[in-house]
């Protein structure tokens, strides 16, 4: 994916566990994501992925009997690791960096539209 100079791609998965009724209520859940990229941010460019896990919690709001609305929000631990240039393509190398950090995990607001399948 690219857009404006930034390239990158994420892949995600995730699990949730309903409390009250599936889709319904209070629910919570964990995943993990992997990401590569090369972006640009002021006179740096990064180039390199991040891994991580987290966990989340949130509501569902019935709509209707097919649409929902849904809040949750999460916190993550993601390991973080990149080559650090000049900005520009072929911009001087300036170091490495590896870190482990605390971010949010997912911060999201949706809605949910439910296919039965029979």
């Amino acid at each position: 994916i690219s857009f404006n100079n930034r390239k990158y791609i994420i892949l995600s998965q995730g699990v949730k566990y309903w409390l009250w009724h599936q889709n319904a209520g209070f629910f919570y859940g964990f995943g993990g994501n992997y990401s590569k990229y090369n972006i640009e941010l002021k006179r740096w460019r990064y180039q390199g992925y991040s891994v991580g896990m987290g966990c989340l919690a949130g509501y569902s709001k019935i709509i209707n009997y097919k649409t929902n609305v849904e809040i949750s929000a999460g916190l993550g631990i993601y390991y973080i690791n990149n080559d650090q240039f000049l900005k520009g393509l072929c911009g001087d190398f300036e170091r490495s960096n590896s870190k482990l950090c605390i971010a949010p995990y997912q911060l999201s607001i949706s809605i949910v539209r439910i296919i039965n399948i029979r």
